[in-house]
């Protein structure tokens, strides 16, 4: 027996109107309700479901849900929440708009300058990057703070990905990062094969497992077996002796462990665990109609926001100084120095508030 018997979840009261209707017959029939029911003994089950179909089809077709009902309250969650912050959230969107044009100029350019596989590569992975910072933006917009760190999450290794390519210069790691898909691709077709019947997919054609098979023998003839054994394999060559490339070894190298911290915050709202509910406690209490609420005070939001415009200057700091033209490079990244900045001030100024009033 369930400890909590919620009724009447969807449907009040199921069980007087289900009472009600053998009792409409037995009054139409003019015959006892138990006695009906006695004679339909064998048929009970079939009759309940009969039932619960016309109920819930009647329910479902009588539904009073208005997508534009929906649409406009939601854009008004999204008005209030951009309004209450709207200098930060304007500072903020600035600075990625800013990354979407440097993106935008770099693959303009791409087809009509003879560019390295390694800048291909790396102008794809900033695309990503301009990407997964406007779902931030969104996320951020829709009050959902947990969903934007999730984001963060993989802007970072993206952005540990694209700074590690971008400092080597090198074409032969950029096809080792190319390569190395087949690690994920294997993993993909295998538990795919493993699952498609339950699923109810159609069978792995036969070709994509050859070629699958093919390419991965390929690499390992290139490279060896470890390379494909490693999540890192492709960056395995920039340490020395027997080091395994791993995350924590690559943002070491290039400077970006400072950020590890976050990184492990934000890790909880991806993996199961109860550290994912600390957002949402108050005296030693979790307060559960909290937990599917937006976030509207600013302060949620400045992590978030501070560490995304933070790694992409980072990021831009070595992209530019791939694609800019070479007297421009300074005069890019002091622009995106002034827009970090104006962004950091709008920070600055609202803890400044918070201080009076605490003092207050």
């Amino acid at each position: 027996m369930s400890e909590l018997e919620i009724k009447n979840i969807f449907f009040e009261d199921v069980e007087k109107l289900f009472d009600s209707t053998i009792q409409s017959i037995s009054e139409q029939l003019n015959i006892d309700a138990k006695v009906i029911w006695k004679k339909l003994e064998n048929q009970q089950s079939e009759i309940i479901d009969g039932f619960d179909k016309i109920l819930i089809d009647a329910y479902s077709e009588n539904h009073k849900f208005s997508l534009e009902n929906f649409m406009s309250t939601h854009q008004k969650n999204q008005n209030t929440i951009v309004s209450i912050n709207s200098n930060t959230f304007k500072q903020f969107i600035i600075f990625i708009n800013c990354c979407h044009v440097i993106y935008h100029k770099s693959y303009d350019s791409i087809e009509t300058k003879e560019v390295s596989k390694n800048l291909k590569l790396c102008i794809s992975i900033y695309g990503l990057i301009v990407r997964k910072s406007e779902q931030i933006v969104s996320l951020l917009i829709d009050g959902y703070i947990d969903a934007a760190m999730i984001i963060w999450r993989s802007l970072y290794e993206n952005g540990i990905a694209i700074i590690t390519l971008l400092k080597e210069k090198s074409d032969d790691l950029a096809k080792k990062f190319i390569n190395h898909s087949v690690k994920n691709s294997e993993k993909k077709i295998e538990s795919y094969r493993k699952n498609h019947e339950e699923l109810k997919f159609p069978t792995v054609p036969g070709k994509v497992d050859e070629n699958l098979k093919n390419e991965k023998k390929r690499v390992e003839d290139l490279y060896g077996k470890k390379f494909t054994k490693n999540e890192f394999g492709w960056a395995d060559d920039l340490f020395e002796g027997n080091q395994r490339a791993s995350l924590r070894l690559l943002e070491q190298r290039i400077d970006l462990n400072r950020y590890r911290p976050y990184y492990l915050l934000c890790s909880e709202h991806i993996h199961v665990g109860f550290n994912a509910l600390n957002g949402y406690f108050e005296k030693d209490k979790v307060i559960l109609p909290r937990i599917t609420k937006q976030e509207t005070e600013l302060k949620s939001f400045i992590d978030p926001m501070q560490f995304t415009v933070a790694l992409l200057y980072n990021v831009n700091d070595y992209f530019l100084e791939e694609v800019s033209a070479k007297h421009e490079y300074n005069i890019n990244i002091k622009f995106l120095k002034k827009k970090s900045n104006d962004f950091i001030n709008t920070i600055s100024n609202i803890n400044e508030k918070d201080k009076d009033n605490g003092s207050s």
